[in-house]
């Protein structure tokens, strides 16, 4: 199962509140880009949203 779905099933369950584990392609992607220092996951009722961000 992608880890990603496997992760908002187990939020829908109330198992993990903040916790999101990542697909190793995305946190490849993330590494390239140092100056991005905060994530934010929003969830919906079909998918996770993930906003990287540069906080000044």
């Amino acid at each position: 199962m992608e880890p990603l779905r496997y992760t908002k099933k187990l939020i829908k369950l109330g198992k993990i509140s903040k916790a999101v584990v990542l697909p190793i392609n995305f946190l490849k992607k993330y590494s390239e880009y140092p100056h991005i220092n905060k994530v934010i996951v929003e969830e919906y009722s079909d998918k996770l949203v993930i906003k990287l961000m540069e906080e000044k």
